[in-house]
């Protein structure tokens, strides 16, 4: 079973150095998905602009695929 990394990027790098097994590469996209979803959820509170990265390595270190998200959470305009 192949082995992937999850690399984070989100104004700074956390880099994965204990990875998961993985049926496939569709299977590491989903992973990436949710860990992305899950960021925003988490991070909603905040009136900002956000870029989150996840970057999925193989077993040599490669990366295999690039998941990305950018989004702003702010107060609304006044009303008048």
């Amino acid at each position: 079973m192949p082995h992937y990394f999850f690399d984070v990027e989100n104004g700074s790098a956390f880099r994965d150095y204990v990875g998961r097994d993985l049926a496939s590469l569709q299977a590491a996209k989903r992973e990436a998905d949710e860990a992305l979803s899950a960021a925003v959820k988490n991070d909603l509170s905040r009136d900002t602009r956000r870029d989150i990265a996840i970057n999925v390595r193989d077993e040599a270190s490669i990366v295999v695929l690039r998941v990305a998200l950018s989004y702003s959470a702010t107060p609304p305009l006044p009303q008048g």
